[in-house]
């Protein structure tokens, strides 16, 4: 398990992951997906315009490390994801929502 990434590296992990690693999509998340109307597509473009604003919490039941990510979807809309990273170019999609 990972240790605790500061927020700007996690921020350049999370970015990387996408083109150069690989991305995991919980179950959880696949779910979220449709019930509030966002796709993949939307987590790639927050990938482009988000940001990490709080310090990450540590999963009680995992042990990783949650950090929020707050961007944009492809129209323009807010949409926040929730990651954990599970290596320098590996990351796995907890959740998301609309703020």
């Amino acid at each position: 398990m990972p240790d605790y990434r500061p927020k700007l590296t996690a921020l350049r992990i999370f970015q990387r992951a996408f083109g150069e690693g690989s991305v995991i999509s919980t179950t959880h998340i696949k779910k979220q997906m449709k019930e509030r109307n966002f796709d993949m597509n939307d987590v790639i473009s927050v990938k482009d315009t988000g940001i990490i604003e709080k310090d990450p919490e540590r999963d009680i039941k995992t042990g990783e490390w949650k950090y929020n990510i707050r961007g944009e979807d492809t129209e323009g809309q807010p949409l926040e994801i929730v990651f954990s990273i599970l290596g320098d170019r590996k990351v796995k999609l907890i959740t998301g929502w609309r703020p």
